[in-house]
């Protein structure tokens, strides 16, 4: 159970440093002062060097198209295996292959995510982490415009997902 969790908290700090260290832009802002704003605010508030933010910004540059790529294939995986299960004859076979498909690639995923966090854990001090995690805390569910979280959000078909029962 303890595993899990840490996993998760290690997931959401490093979405918080890369959602704050991220290229997009706030809106009404020109190209970049979304992005500057987030780099000033890293520095103040957790602390962040040059070299610091260089980094995170290399790995997120190094991390964003692996992990796009990553995500079409999972949803072109899920879809086939969508598929395969609606297919006016079912292929009880080739369902089982394109499971263990879509198995393997959430758990490369994940595997990514965690590689991420590791990476993240040698560029910021035991200290930082702990500003970062208190930064995230401040703002649970604010993650940015295109950002994935609890809430409300859009459906892989781009409909908006129903709002949740109040």
């Amino acid at each position: 159970m303890k595993k899990p969790l840490m996993v998760a908290g290690a997931v959401l700090v490093l979405g918080t440093a890369w959602a704050v260290a991220g290229t997009g832009t706030e809106s009404g802002d020109g190209a970049g002062e979304g992005k500057a704003r987030r780099l000033e605010r890293l520095r103040t508030e957790v602390g962040l060097s040059d070299e610091q933010i260089a980094e995170l910004q290399k790995m997120r540059s190094e991390n964003r198209d692996r992990m796009m790529r990553q995500r079409t294939e999972m949803r072109i995986a899920r879809q086939q295996l969508q598929d395969l299960i609606t297919a006016p004859t079912v292929d009880t076979a080739a369902i089982e292959a394109q499971t263990k498909r879509l198995t393997d690639l959430e758990a490369a995923m994940t595997q990514a995510r965690v590689n991420q966090q590791l990476a993240l854990r040698q560029v910021l001090s035991p200290e930082q982490l702990e500003k970062l995690r208190a930064l995230r805390s401040e703002h649970p569910g604010k993650r940015g415009p295109g950002r994935r979280g609890f809430g409300h959000g859009r459906r892989g078909d781009g409909a908006e997902a129903p709002a949740p029962p109040q």
